[in-house]
Order: C-alpha cells, then sequence, then structure tokens
C-alpha cells in the first residue's frame, strides 16, 4: 500500500485520483477538491489542490488561514490538516475566553434571566 503511494505521488497524483496523471509538457495547473474532516470538531472542510510543474499548492475556502505549498499531495494534505487543526484550536481558545470575559462582566447576567424564566413558565424543548 505504501509503495503504491510512494509512486502515486512520483508521478504526480492524489491517492484517490489515481489515473488522473500530471500533463508536465502542459504546464498546465490540475486543480482537485477533497473534503477533510477534523476529527475532534466533526466538521468536513473542503480543500482545494492545485498542481503545476513546481509543486503543489492548497487552500481552504472556508478557512483563510490554512494555505500552503509542498513538494508531493500527500505532504500537502498533510501540512494542510495540521494548519487546519491549530486555526480551530486557537479559535476555540478565543471563544472561551471571550465567553470567560462576558460572564464576569455581567454581560450575560441578563440572558441567564431571561432564559431561567422561559424554564420557569415551560417556554423551553429539550434537545
Amino acid at each position: 500500500m505504501k509503495d503504491q503511494q510512494n509512486s502515486a505521488s512520483q508521478r504526480g497524483q492524489i491517492p484517490g485520483f489515481e489515473g488522473r496523471e500530471r500533463n508536465a509538457s502542459a504546464n498546465i495547473p490540475r486543480l482537485h477538491t477533497l473534503e477533510i474532516e477534523d476529527p475532534i470538531f466533526e466538521e468536513l472542510y473542503t480543500v482545494h489542490l492545485e498542481e503545476d510543474a513546481s509543486g503543489w499548492r492548497g487552500w481552504m475556502p472556508d478557512v483563510p488561514e490554512v494555505a500552503c505549498t509542498a513538494e508531493t499531495a500527500e505532504d500537502l494534505l498533510e501540512i494542510l490538516t495540521d494548519k487546519l487543526q491549530a486555526v480551530l484550536e486557537a479559535e476555540e481558545q478565543e471563544w472561551k475566553r471571550q465567553a470567560g470575559d462576558a460572564a464576569k462582566s455581567g454581560k450575560l447576567d441578563k440572558r441567564r434571566e431571561e432564559a431561567l424564566a422561559d424554564v420557569r413558565e415551560g417556554r423551553f424543548t429539550y434537545l
């Protein structure tokens, strides 16, 4: 299996795209679209991979901070996945910080009281 992946990357193929070999003589960029699932947040993210004469570049339209280049498609996917995870973790930490700051400052007190009143009056739905 690993030998197939190595030979595929040497021919300029992406795993799962066997038979779509690079046309090196034309130097025409080849664009591939894939989805990467983030295992922690369980979300799917669209990834665009483009191959040209100098190697591979990739980006995620929904997460502009995630973009890079690499020599092989396999390396590119690994780097993109790592960068996505780092961005998502940073966003989560920032969200937690903001929520904590809002709670400490009393900004959520009104919402808390409204939610409790809704519960007391039976205006809520179990999820």
